[in-house]
């Protein structure tokens, strides 16, 4: 009897692979696409950031090929199946292109600064300096025009770059023209041989600084073009792995169902015998037939008009130890059915609410809002840099990890508050009730300020942060379960690529 509940149990703790594959390939993507975001819109040294996306994609593929192998032929000539693989390979050639532009545009950017460099270097150099003192009042209002201009340029080429805005580019060409004017006034005037040298050296760098500032900006309109198709990939992957989990969770519950429902009727039919059998040997071989008839007579009162079981009250004979041997056993069912239905709506990992009973919960706020007229916020956490855990100290640290950061936010919420695993790395926590904005911030910067905390696991000190975005359910604001998680997911990536370790609100973004 203990055998077959027990595996029973291992059949609910079992993960499924390829729900486990997807899982990782959404921590890939992610992982990926941040390290595109970052160096799109910084344009640091990308030497890192290009590293850890390679490593992103490489990990992609291993757990693509995981995913691959658990397929079915059907499965593979599944529409959707061929739009993954294809929207993943657009995804990985975009955020190559990406790095490939970005490494071409820091190139140009620094040779236009050094080139500026020199000439603004040139016209504070002493020697120069002193070549000015015979010039005229005309010749030294144009050094300071050249001067200025020069760094017009080089602080409109950098705005660009972090912003793009037409005001910079017409900045840039102003300057460039305001330059070529103060040259012809310099011109203009007597010169000494060291100051035509100059002026002739900068008339030809001009063309030049003119040429890397097209070229730059080029470079950025570029970056931008190519980003937006990016994010824009990065959204329907997301959605269609989003899609897969939800599937692949429903068929792990249902294949789950049809083995513990398989092995509760084997379960039934070792029941019926071994009552049989029981009876025979307790009744003895020479009353049996007069035995059993009692024990179908009593046993008959068992079931009632409503299917449901009603054992008799225990006697001190051989039919009162039958039934509490049978209480004992339907007891033993009645638990595998209730392990059955937490496991269908609960996180096999962490034990948290998944995502039906996370949409559940959502959908009935939704329902009471027009009565209740209450402020609620959805929260979309994703713990920052998670997959490096994994790929330094193993999925098993990763996983005490996961436990630890969920016992520390449970500990900050509420009895009515929710918080839901519905990914690898990520968490949905449900708020209801807020009192305004303010009392919702206070509440997630005590959650980042826990997270971030230092975790001994395994002999290991893990430090990781979270980036978390919100929205809010009320009565302007009634859409479904899936747009309100989609809006709390935007702004949790806005603030990922923000700087991390921070939060960010839907209706921020919406204004800007």
């Amino acid at each position: 009897m203990m055998f077959v509940i027990s595996n029973i149990s291992n059949l609910l703790e079992n993960e499924h692979p390829r729900l486990a594959a997807i899982y990782e390939l959404e921590i890939n993507i992610n992982e990926a696409a941040t390290e595109v975001f970052i160096v799109s819109r910084t344009h640091v040294n990308q030497n890192q950031n290009k590293h850890l996306f390679e490593d992103a994609i490489l990990d992609f593929k291993t757990n693509f090929d995981i995913y691959d192998a658990s397929q079915t032929e059907v499965d593979r000539l599944n529409e959707k199946t061929h739009l993954f693989k294809e929207q993943a390979e657009n995804f990985i050639a975009l955020g190559r292109n990406i790095f490939e532009s970005n490494s071409d545009l820091v190139q140009e950017l620094n040779q236009l600064q050094a080139l500026l460099s020199n000439h603004i270097d040139y016209l504070v150099d002493k020697e120069f300096q002193k070549s000015l003192i015979n010039t005229s009042v005309t010749q030294q209002d144009a050094d300071q025009e050249i001067d200025i201009n020069l760094y017009e340029i080089i602080s409109a080429v950098r705005g660009y770059v972090l912003a793009p805005d037409p005001m910079f580019s017409d900045r840039i060409m102003d300057s460039t023209s305001d330059i070529s004017h103060w040259i012809s006034v310099y011109q203009s005037q007597p010169m000494t041989q060291q100051q035509q040298g100059y002026i002739n050296q900068l008339m030809m760098d001009v063309q030049r600084i003119e040429k890397l500032s097209i070229k730059v900006i080029s470079l950025k309109d570029n970056i931008v073009k190519d980003l937006i198709q990016f994010q824009e990939l990065y959204r329907q992957i997301d959605d269609l792995l989003d899609t897969n989990i939800q599937l692949e969770e429903q068929a792990r519950l249902d294949q789950q169902a049809v083995q513990i429902n398989n092995v509760l009727k084997y379960l039934t039919a070792f029941m019926i015998l071994t009552i049989c059998v029981t009876m025979l040997i307790l009744y003895g071989a020479t009353q049996p037939i007069i035995k059993v008839i009692k024990a179908l007579n009593q046993s008959s009162s068992l079931f009632s008009t409503s299917g449901k079981i009603s054992l008799p009250k225990t006697q001190d004979d051989e039919l009162g130890e039958l039934a509490d041997q049978m209480k004992r056993m339907m007891q033993s069912v009645n638990d595998t059915h209730q392990e059955l239905k937490d496991a269908a709506l609960h996180d096999p990992l962490t034990g948290l609410p998944n995502r039906a009973l996370l949409f559940d919960r959502i959908n009935r706020l939704i329902s009471a809002q027009p009565r209740s007229n209450q402020l609620s916020a959805i929260v979309y956490l994703d713990l920052d840099d998670f997959k490096r855990v994994n790929d330094t100290f193993g999925h098993a640290v990763g996983d005490e990890l996961l436990n630890q950061i969920c016992q520390k936010v449970e500990g900050l919420l509420r009895q009515a508050d929710t918080l839901s695993r519905v990914g690898g790395d990520e968490f949905i926590i449900l708020l209801p009730n807020q009192v305004d904005k303010a009392q919702t911030r206070q509440i997630l910067n005590r959650i980042l300020e826990a997270a971030v905390e230092p975790m001994d696991i395994n002999g290991h000190t893990i430090q990781v942060s979270s980036s978390i975005g919100v929205t809010f359910l009320s009565n302007d604001n009634l859409d479904d379960a899936d747009q309100l998680i989609q809006q709390a997911d935007q702004a949790m990536y806005q603030a990922k690529n923000s700087g991390k370790n921070a939060i960010c609100f839907f209706e921020d973004i919406q204004r800007q």
